[in-house]
């Protein structure tokens, strides 16, 4: 099965740039875990995907596959959301797409669907922030649009606090998309 690393908003709206407000929230300690799953899945040659909240974006302007830092809606100095410095988002010719989203559903942005889907992507790993929202919401969107979903809990911001959280977060994905007739798998992996 294909599978695409999913990073959501691990970027300057979300403070990833702001090492005092990662202290003070809990979030320093993350920095490591995520940039070393974003390393791995580089090693392994894998396909590593951003997502950044812009909500004043333009429609037209939801997706980045330039491949020059200047203009990258996820490195350029003009954007307010850009990626953390940490993740070292790559141009030139290992170029890695950058999609905005304007909601918690990073999937409400079609050009991302569009481009998994053009890859024979079939499942999706997600890390990154606003475990309870955007995540939860990107994994729901996911399996509407018949992707499997595994959350990487230790790359996930919030963490769970207990076992407890991962059952809910889980079940709440699948109930959610129950309606809809979905039978995609969603799984959480440490």
């Amino acid at each position: 099965m294909k599978e695409a690393l999913l990073v959501v908003d691990v970027d300057s709206l979300n403070h990833w740039d702001d090492e005092d407000w990662l202290k003070r929230n809990g979030r320093l300690a993350g920095v490591p875990v995520i940039k070393g799953i974003v390393d791995a899945e580089r090693e392994q040659g894998g396909i590593v995907l951003f997502v950044v909240l812009d909500y004043k974006r333009p429609e037209y302007a939801w997706h980045q596959f330039a491949q020059d830092v200047q203009g990258c809606i996820g490195c350029d100095e003009q954007f307010a959301s850009r990626l953390a410095p940490f993740l070292e988002h790559r141009h030139g010719e290992r170029f890695e797409p950058v999609f905005a989203k304007k909601t918690n559903n990073a999937f409400m942005n079609t050009a991302l669907t569009e481009f998994l889907l053009e890859r024979n992507i079939e499942k999706i790993k997600l890390i990154g922030c606003n475990l309870f929202q955007c995540l939860k919401d990107t994994a729901i969107g996911a399996v509407a649009n018949g992707f499997h979903v595994t959350l990487l809990a230790k790359g996930a911001f919030p963490p769970f606090a207990n076992e407890d959280g991962k059952a809910w977060w889980r079940d709440n994905i699948i109930f959610y998309n129950s309606s809809e007739g979905t039978h995609m798998s969603v799984t959480v992996e440490e």
